[in-house]
């Protein structure tokens, strides 16, 4: 699982807000995904779902995210990502305070303990 290490979470952050600057025409598009790698909603989802977590479906994870903002950049610059949940709930010293879930499926869609949207909810 991937880590953002305190000292280049600023680098990271910048880097991947110019990178989705850069692909915005995309909206969020993989070019090059095929059929079998594209997960489309099962309903119209807003940006961002509040309170809600998109429960397994896990295929990365990192801590000291700063904001569902920030989880959702991560989310459009993974190829792989087409959900997140970024979980706030915990207290500062809680493992998963701050900790951003990219996702393969909305299919665990549960009420509580998250923010979560769809790739190109930033």
């Amino acid at each position: 699982m991937g880590s953002i290490g305190s000292t280049s979470m600023k680098a990271f952050y910048l880097i991947a807000a110019l990178l989705t600057i850069a692909f915005s025409p995309l909206n969020g598009q993989d070019v090059d995904a095929g059929p079998m790698d594209q997960q489309e909603p099962r309903y119209a989802m807003a940006c961002p779902l509040v309170d809600i977590d998109f429960y397994g479906y896990d295929i990365d994870e990192y801590h000291g995210v700063a904001s569902w903002h920030d989880c959702g950049i991560i989310c459009n610059l993974t190829t792989a990502c087409k959900f997140w949940t970024w979980n706030n709930s915990h207290g500062m010293d809680h493992p998963d305070h701050h900790r951003c879930l990219l996702k393969s499926s909305d299919q665990g869609l549960v009420n509580g303990g998250g923010i979560s949207g769809q790739k190109g909810c930033m």
